[in-house]
């Protein structure tokens, strides 16, 4: 008998994208994140020691504090991407996204301590609560531009510019609301909330206005670019739209649950807060490309898991329902149709979730599925028939349909033949 052994080469297509870095670039991104980890500690710092705010002031409250820790996920991703690509604008928009949202809560602190308890207020007290009250407007804009200009840091076509200009009027409109409202700063603005008086209005509303547009323009951008999109680009974008349905389904969910509850539980704010934070990780995975290509295999196993939850819990609560109204006449309790459902489910777990990630794989995630076919039917030839040069081809198209390599290198040596 005739023994063989091969050794294939493969050689793909592993580029690596090299992105050229202005030396700069680096420590600039560093300071401005070290400067947004100062900022965040002061937020700490005089949320402990804040006096009780003045009459009709809000306090700070927890979820408000929460949702400053969770900035820091996005100016990591930010300083990251401005970091190693100063060339794409998405970086520098996510630092500028969360410095304009730190300044809010440490101006509004700030001003809570300096009119607190001391009389005249201390320095730059009425400048704190002027900055306080819009601030945190133009970030909407800013996070709209990003996502206009995701992932490549231009626009999906040049029909979209107008996107843009909506984006840069929101943000030219909002310091002219703080230039309104400079001569009325004072504590009176701690109680403002999103209404402007006197002339400040009509700069305010045409701010949340167009900075709100600008929002909705950049989020209907990515799906038009989703939907034209193909290749890398297609995948880049298949993360953060994946990372952004989970953040909705999740909030959507906490919402129902709060209004259930009927009131605002810190675990919800704090499930919240961590559902949101998977978009800019989201964002930093598809712009530097790392583990790009899992995306399709991610949603595959998400979306078989869930599904399987909801239809164990269906088993389980339907065979607890029949079997206790038919077992209750005759023992009295729930405790064997408790006993059965769970052994119910138990024996179906299995097959289930192997139908159900199969069905997945097959809409979701068709490469592996295609690719994992392939390899059962190579093994199958492979177990019935010992011809080398039918091994040789079966076994060059099995790796080329599930690997598509650019190159392919099949070195077979046959052991010399031992008759007996």
């Amino acid at each position: 008998m005739s023994h063989g052994i091969a050794i294939i080469r493969v050689q793909g297509d592993l580029r690596a994208q090299v992105s050229e870095s202005h030396p700069r670039a680096a420590p600039v991104a560093a300071g401005l994140f070290g400067v947004f980890a100062l900022l965040v500690v002061a937020v700490g710092v005089m949320t402990v020691i804040a006096p009780p705010p003045p009459p009709g002031v809000e306090p700070v409250t927890a979820d408000a504090t929460l949702f400053t820790v969770g900035l820091f996920g996005i100016m990591a991703v930010g300083a990251l991407v401005a970091g190693r690509h100063p060339a794409n604008p998405i970086g520098w928009l996510l630092c500028g996204f969360c410095l304009l949202q730190i300044l809010g809560p440490v101006s509004y602190l700030y001003a809570i301590v300096a009119f607190g308890g001391s009389d005249p207020p201390r320095f730059g007290a009425e400048t704190a609560a002027w900055m306080s009250v819009w601030t945190w407007i133009p970030t909407i804009a800013v996070l709209g531009l990003a996502l206009l200009l995701f992932p490549d840091g231009r626009p999906a076509s040049s029909r979209w510019r107008w996107a843009v200009w909506i984006a840069v009027g929101g943000i030219g409109a909002s310091v002219a609301l703080g230039v309104a409202l400079w001569p009325q700063r004072g504590v009176e603005l701690l109680a403002l909330g999103d209404v402007f008086p006197g002339a400040a209005n009509i700069p305010g509303n045409l701010a949340l206005a167009l900075c709100f547009a600008s929002f909705v323009a950049g989020a209907v951008s990515l799906v038009v670019r989703f939907l034209r999109s193909h290749g890398e680009e297609r995948l880049q974008l298949k993360w953060l739209m994946f990372a952004a349905g989970i953040a909705a389904s999740g909030l959507i969910g906490l919402a129902l649950a709060d209004a259930a509850l009927e009131s605002d539980p810190f675990w919800v704010d704090m499930l919240s807060t961590l559902g949101v934070m998977g978009i800019p990780a989201a964002m930093g995975v598809a712009i530097f490309k790392h583990r790009l290509y899992s995306i399709d295999r991610i949603i595959s196993r998400t979306l078989s898991y869930t599904i399987l939850t909801g239809v164990m819990a269906g088993i389980y609560a339907g065979s607890s329902l029949l079997l206790g109204s038919m077992l209750r006449p005759l023992t009295g309790s729930n405790e064997l149709a408790v006993a059965g459902s769970t052994l119910a489910a138990a024996a179906l777990f299995s097959p289930a979730r192997r139908w159900i990630q199969s069905a997945m794989d097959r809409r979701f995630n068709r490469r592996r599925y295609d690719a994992a076919q392939t390899m059962e039917a190579f093994s199958a030839r492979l177990r019935s028939t010992g011809d080398m040069e039918t091994l040789r081809v079966d076994l060059t198209a099995a790796v080329t349909e599930t690997l598509q390599p650019t190159h392919l290198s099949l070195w077979l040596r046959e052991s010399p033949r031992w008759d007996s």
